[in-house]
């Protein structure tokens, strides 16, 4: 009989931190004797530290509620969509290995899930900052709402849950497979976003520092948005919130010495990506401007740093 929820949980050589989260998680199941409601899932990325090990120790102990797969090679991105498609549960919560999550937090959500027949829901973070995102109270919206009152916070993976059966199958290869369950859902689906936060999130020690693949991720997500179910209202909104996102990126990059980006196919890539053409007018223009680097910098205000104002920023220039 398949369970209420499913912690899915994709993971790549951080056996410390899951051994936390998992220990976290198991706490909760117990104390809250929701072991007939809870998978806890782990789709190992063919980890080469001592993940197998530690995880299988645990399951031995608590057969009843962890399930673990290990793939025969690193599929990447794609783990997400694995732990997603061997899920039992009738609800997917996407969890990040090494994020902290609050007291209580699972009692709370399968109580949610219990009381209300929804197909997305996000759950609410807060971050290193005291940042939380702003949300009036717990309600049920449709798409269009919902992505007005969170806007690009489901980046954060930890606050996803899907209905498992609304999982679009066509989702594929993509670094956003757990926004773009939400984006993929139908307009008029119903959405839930909750006020009170369920996830600490913690700075990344990853990937995400790296200036070029933060270029690449913004450019995903933009893909995503612009392939998805929602409202022309809802793709502008979150397509001006990564494209702003995407000059930061492009000014720090340049900034840092150590990376090489290409701003003509950062262009191209745009121009395929992007579905209104007002936004593309406006941004291929703006990629293309000579005054490029000195509107965002006083834009975003990096006049402390020497950027080169009086140099002609040229469309096939590499930065």
């Amino acid at each position: 009989m398949s369970k209420l929820l499913s912690i899915a949980i994709p993971t790549y050589n951080r056996a410390n931190d899951l051994e936390k989260t998992l220990n976290n998680f198991i706490e909760q199941v117990v104390y809250n004797h929701l072991e007939n409601d809870v998978e806890i899932l782990i789709s190992d990325n063919c980890s080469t530290d001592n993940t197998p090990d530690l995880v299988q120790n645990i399951q031995k102990q608590y057969s009843n509620i962890i399930t673990y797969s290990r793939n025969s090679e690193n599929i990447m991105w794609n783990n997400i969509r694995r732990a997603a498609e061997i899920s039992n549960g009738r609800y997917v919560w996407f969890c990040g290995d090494d994020d902290e999550y609050l007291y209580n937090s699972l009692k709370r959500l399968t109580d949610i899930l219990k009381n209300n027949d929804v197909d997305g829901i996000y759950l609410n973070q807060v971050n290193t900052r005291g940042y939380i995102t702003p949300v009036e109270k717990d309600e049920v919206v449709d798409m269009e709402r919902f992505f007005k009152i969170v806007k690009q916070d489901p980046e954060f993976i930890s606050t996803v849950v899907i209905k498992k059966e609304k999982i679009n199958p066509d989702i594929t290869n993509t670094t956003w497979y757990h926004m773009a369950c939400l984006l993929y859902l139908k307009p008029n689906d119903k959405f839930y976003v909750t006020k009170e936060p369920f996830v600490y999130n913690r700075p990344s020690k990853r990937a995400w520092v790296n200036r070029a693949n933060l270029i690449n991720y913004t450019l995903d997500a933009l893909e995503v948005i612009n392939k998805s179910n929602a409202s022309l209202e809802t793709k502008n909104i979150l397509s001006n919130i990564y494209i702003s996102l995407l000059k930061v990126r492009i000014i720090l990059a340049k900034l840092d010495k150590t990376q090489t980006i290409n701003i003509h196919e950062i262009a191209i890539r745009l121009d395929d990506i992007l579905f209104d053409e007002k936004i593309k007018k406006k941004y291929k223009l703006l990629l293309k401007s000579k005054l490029y680097c000195k509107i965002i910098a006083h834009r975003y205000k990096y006049k402390k740093y020497k950027i080169p104002f009086n140099k002609s920023i040229h469309f096939e220039e590499r930065i």
